[in-house]
């Protein structure tokens, strides 16, 4: 019925596992942490506020900011062992003001990802 998978945390959370457990070098753990740059961090963190503000039941809003404050926490440990800074935001107010008022950046969870 989908042309595609959704974006489930638990696939995600899988693979960053994955990658630390298969490391053999920093350079290994160094994709490790480009993967939560570009996937992970860029979301989890908004989407857990996102249950906090809108109420959802304590037991996913808590996990959901205990899961991103452990994510956060990972990739600090990761700039100490592997040199690789954390990406600057290159995001700026005039690229977020170009946004049509029905278009919004993609936020797992919050509508279906098909």
């Amino acid at each position: 019925w989908a042309s595609r998978p959704d974006d489930h945390i638990v696939l995600q959370l899988q693979f960053v596992s994955h990658l630390m457990r298969s490391a053999k070098s920093t350079a290994d753990l160094a994709e490790a942490a480009r993967f939560l740059d570009e996937h992970l961090l860029l979301w989890i963190a908004k989407f857990a506020e996102q249950l906090v503000r809108t109420e959802a039941p304590e037991w996913y809003s808590a996990r959901a900011v205990l899961t991103a404050c452990y994510l956060d926490e990972i990739r600090d440990h990761l700039v100490d062992i592997t040199g690789r800074a954390r990406p600057v935001a290159t995001q700026t107010a005039a690229k977020d003001s170009s946004l049509e008022a029905t278009e919004a950046p993609y936020m797992p969870g919050v509508a279906p990802s098909w």
